[in-house]
């Protein structure tokens, strides 16, 4: 039996101290993406991943860091990817095209203070500045994330004061604005005058605020309609219950399906480099089987490579006709 060993770099675990901050970040020469500073930072929430170029768990890891960036960008969330192989800069820019990096990697970035000496490897911040995690794993960073991404909804609220409308407040903070919507509607018409105006008064800042939202989700439906598909998840689930909740999630179906449709072909894109690959499999005696010990030994880079291929299919297009041939495919390497 054949079994396929990943090594990226791994040595010992560090040890960084919890006092480190988004001040200890020093970017870097950004080679795409954005070119964030460090008051760019502030008030955000921060994911730094230590990654390379030629490290295969890295592959895997990027496009989903890639997704919850796409995500979470618009609930104050910042994704830094940091080069840490000492690759060139177009090798690494050869890596970003390829796998449609679109937050900022650097060159020489680093997190001061902090001994990492694995990849990949991430930081992660809360939005007042101080280190929340290390050597987050990438299956548990979107539950750490939703945790430390909120936003301000009494901000949004528009300026008041909201006396008459006070028990609403608590609902508002706590996110539940298609509820606070239903009543604020009901409440525009009391007969009681400084409700009726309290009430008018929030629900035209969250009118706009919405209005707001749904444009700027709308501006990406042709050029990033995965982004615009999150922003309008977010809007449904901020409003549930409420029309525009009902709207929201109408646009995100239509562009869940289309994304749907897009993802199955660039999975078959995908199995088909696995299939060139395959064609320049080194025969044992004239056999090309991998199933044979003797030609998996002779087509180890090989192997790896497939292996790292399949899972990538798996990780980013988990329920693809793709998929399921890339794990046939690894069943079969075993």
């Amino acid at each position: 039996m054949f079994r396929i060993l990943f090594v990226c770099i791994a040595m010992a675990l560090p040890v960084s101290a919890f006092a480190m901050t988004t001040d200890d970040i020093s970017p870097g020469k950004t080679l795409s993406g954005p070119n964030l500073t460090l008051r760019d930072l502030k008030g955000k929430v921060v994911v730094v991943s230590y990654f390379g170029v030629n490290c295969p768990a890295c592959l895997l890891e990027m496009p989903q860091l890639e997704d919850l960036y796409k995500k979470y960008q618009d609930q104050g969330v910042q994704v830094m990817g940091f080069e840490m192989q000492g690759s060139t800069a177009a090798a690494t820019t050869a890596f970003i095209k390829d796998k449609r990096i679109t937050f900022q990697i650097s060159a020489d970035g680093k997190v001061r203070s902090a001994s990492a000496q694995t990849i990949p490897y991430i930081f992660l911040f809360g939005s007042d500045g101080k280190l929340a995690a290390e050597h987050v794993l990438i299956a548990d960073l979107e539950a750490k994330l939703k945790e430390l991404a909120h936003e301000d909804f009494t901000a949004m609220a528009g300026p008041g004061p909201y006396v008459k409308l006070a028990p609403l407040m608590a609902q508002v903070k706590a996110g539940q604005l298609g509820e606070v919507l239903k009543s604020l509607r009901e409440k525009k018409g009391s007969k009681d005058a400084a409700e009726a105006r309290e009430a008018n008064s929030m629900l035209n800042a969250f009118s706009a605020m919405a209005k707001s939202r749904f444009d700027k989700a709308a501006t990406f439906k042709t050029t990033d309609p995965v982004r615009a598909m999150y922003q309008y998840q977010y809007i449904a689930q901020l409003f549930a219950g409420d029309e525009l909740g009902d709207k929201a999630t109408k646009e995100a179906e239509a562009l869940k399906a289309s994304a749907n449709s897009a993802s199955e072909a660039e999975a078959d894109a995908a199995w088909k480099q696995i299939e060139t690959l395959l064609e320049s499999v080194r025969p044992v005696n004239g056999d090309k089987s991998l199933k044979n010990p003797a030609v998996a030994a002779a087509n180890v880079a090989l192997v790896q490579k497939l292996a790292v291929s399949c899972l990538g299919i798996n990780q980013r297009f988990p329920n693809s006709k793709a998929a399921k041939k890339a794990n046939d495919l690894m069943f079969s390497m075993q």
